[in-house]
């Protein structure tokens, strides 16, 4: 007698062996990409009246990154295929939205290469993105909106992996809407969703300021190689603020100095204030970072709030043995390299 689970898994991983944009969403869907990023340099001020902290933040793309296939059609053109999961988007609830999120980070314990990820489409920041761009540009047609988002970068890890997804959907949406990516609609839909949405449609390395959502300047990106490491624990940013405002480290100021006036990506000192605060919620954050130093490098840094750890070794090679190690030990590792790479259709 078959078990039922078994039977249901066998069939997904048969889909998506065979699945392809061209024949699940037609041809004309487009793909995207979607890059993670790390923090070189996170100084996060004491708590304001209103609730939010000054920032200075250098973030760097990587060349690790999320791929993500969209459709959009008139609803006499349905897509071939969507997701079970949809809502509706635009300012009348004219648009309707479908997301499809695939794991391939391999973190979760399900069967195979295909694992679906259960975020309600409303919670997702690819709908809220969509929703934000249509109804700032008062989209009145009736249109479905179809994306399957292939996820490479874990998420809770600090790399920024939802924003990038947000950033790209507003790229698609851009092309089907007949928008110009470099207007200042984008930026403004993107900046009011969050800093990180806004950096990854400039991509490679920029300093930002204010609460992080102004965009200072760009800074000459690096191709140094490194390895990224998170163990089996997520941290909420909400709950490492929090830790944080109770014990908050301060920013010393030559090194804010010096993160304000690199000009290049390597010039930029590795800081992050809000390390002890994650650690304290997750001590294993601290054996990862111990253990990279030990395994051969002394550039290692925790990137936001965690809880990926990095550290920039001296060649690609170098950081693939390192990332074999982690794994072996249980945790997610990937080899990778910092990036000039954005949010962008491909």
């Amino acid at each position: 007698m078959s078990d039922a689970r078994n039977d249901v898994d066998m069939l997904a991983e048969a889909r998506e062996a065979q699945w392809s944009a061209l024949s699940f969403m037609g041809e004309d869907a487009i793909k995207l990409v979607a890059p993670a990023k790390v923090n070189l340099f996170l100084g996060v001020g004491e708590r304001r009246p209103d609730g939010y902290h000054e920032v200075l933040n250098v973030m760097h793309a990587l060349a690790l990154h999320d791929n993500i296939y969209m459709c959009c059609r008139d609803v006499e053109g349905v897509c071939q295929e969507t997701s079970a999961s949809g809502a509706s988007a635009g300012p009348e609830g004219n648009l309707a939205v479908s997301i499809e999120m695939v794991d391939k980070t391999q973190m979760l314990a399900a069967p195979g290469s295909r694992t679906p990820i259960g975020i309600p489409v409303e919670d997702n920041l690819v709908f809220k993105a969509i929703d934000m761009l249509a109804r700032e540009l008062g989209i009145g047609r009736r249109q479905e909106v179809s994306v399957r988002i292939e996820k490479h970068v874990p998420m809770q890890a600090g790399l920024g992996g939802g924003s990038a997804d947000a950033a790209a959907a507003l790229v698609g949406m851009a092309h089907f809407w007949g928008l110009a990516e470099s207007g200042g609609t984008l930026h403004e839909v993107a900046s009011r969703l969050g800093a990180d949405v806004a950096f990854f449609l400039e991509g490679g390395c920029s300093l930002f300021t204010g609460v992080g959502e102004v965009f200072e300047r760009r800074i000459e990106p690096m191709k140094d190689a490194l390895v990224l490491v998170r163990p089996d624990v997520g941290v909420s940013t909400a709950d490492c603020y929090a830790a944080f405002d109770a014990d908050p480290v301060p920013v010393p100021a030559e090194l804010a100095a010096k993160a304000e006036d690199a000009d290049a990506a390597s010039e930029v000192p590795l800081f992050n204030n809000l390390a002890p605060a994650a650690c304290s919620i997750a001590p294993q954050l601290a054996e990862v970072a111990e253990w990279l130093e030990a395994a051969g490098s002394d550039r290692v840094l925790l990137s936001g709030s965690g809880s990926a750890t990095y550290a920039i070794v001296g060649s690609y090679s170098e950081a693939a043995r390192i990332a074999g190690e982690a794994n072996s030990r249980g945790w997610w590792a990937r080899a990778t390299s910092f990036s000039s790479l954005r949010a962008l259709k491909v």
